[in-house]
């Protein structure tokens, strides 16, 4: 996919995740650099658009640049092998540890981010890393960057490692197949039973508050978004996935839950309306914490705080 002011729906859809729900990448930073970070560890989203080139400078949008805890991480999701995305990688990167060198006296601290791939369709003999390599005048420095080839995990795998991240993208798994499923009522049918397990797994995980209810519906809503793209020729696999999974796309049912407190905080005609209205959707399990705090313009402490009196 090219970086360059051109989004596509599942650009859109990654970046909408990870945004709105930053929480869900936890698992898929697990998965890809096998960290052990708990489901509600504390995620910093930052900025994520740089301008790279000399003479003419280009603005560079990354898919992912996230903090948990003291490390930085970059993730690029491609829709396609691509050449140039070596390259745009290290732009990325050397942007990211640019912006938080540190210098001491005479010697300057550059620290690049964790970066991966995901590929969302790759040929079967697609690397799992791929190696990149520094010259510099005293030597080589040389590290891998892991690649997560999507289509590769099962609908079990998904929900056995809460991956619910990949699960807008899972229809790739089958996109080869899609023309066949969409004529044949048995592979149909076998199609919608793993969105039926997923719908399922999703409501029992806001039932067990492992998900928040704004992000069992933000993930229907971008699994609708990712069908309605890459099936738009196969009306009864977009309309079967849409049945299941629910959602407008113009008006996402997620945002519409934030927006319905917001406007109930409005009503009340003060800043503090907007704050309650807010620490209910968190303590009906609708809304995460940051979440909440973001919305009710407050830090996450000092918002957690409000939650948490009685």
């Amino acid at each position: 996919m090219t970086k360059e002011n051109v989004n596509t729906p599942y650009d859109d859809a990654f970046r909408t995740l990870l945004v709105k729900c930053p929480m869900l990448v936890i698992p898929l930073i697990n998965e890809v650099f096998y960290e052990e970070y708990g489901l509600r560890e504390k995620v910093n989203v930052f900025h994520n658009e740089f301008f790279v080139g000399n003479r003419h400078q280009k603005k560079r949008i990354t898919d992912s640049h996230i903090g948990i805890r003291d490390k930085r991480y970059h993730a690029e999701c491609q829709s396609s092998t691509d050449g140039t995305i070596t390259v745009r990688i290290f732009e990325y990167d050397a942007q990211i540890a640019a912006e938080n060198a540190q210098t001491e006296e005479d010697e300057t601290t550059f620290t690049f981010p964790y970066s991966a791939l995901l590929y969302l369709r790759c040929p079967a003999d697609t690397p799992r890393t791929m190696r990149v390599t520094y010259k510099v005048p005293n030597g080589c420095i040389s590290y891998e960057i892991p690649i997560l080839k999507v289509p590769e995990y099962t609908s079990d795998e998904i929900l056995k490692k809460e991956l619910y991240f990949l699960i807008p993208f899972h229809i790739f798994a089958y996109e080869k197949e899609l023309e066949k499923i969409n004529d044949s009522p048995e592979r149909m049918e076998d199609l919608l039973q793993v969105y039926k397990r997923f719908a399922k797994a999703l409501q029992q995980k806001v039932t067990e508050e492992r998900l928040t209810e704004y992000e069992r519906q933000m993930i229907r809503d971008m699994t609708v978004k990712v069908a309605d793209s890459l099936a738009s020729k196969w009306s009864n696999v977009k309309k079967g996935v849409e049945d299941i999974m629910g959602g407008e796309i113009l008006e996402l049912e997620a945002d519409k839950i934030l927006n319905r407190g917001i406007d109930i905080g409005k009503a009340e005609g003060r800043t503090e309306g907007i704050i309650n209205s807010m620490i209910s959707l968190v303590r009906d399990g609708l809304l995460d914490l940051s979440e909440g705090a973001k919305r009710a313009n407050m830090t996450r402490e000092e918002f957690e705080r409000k939650v948490n009196d009685v």
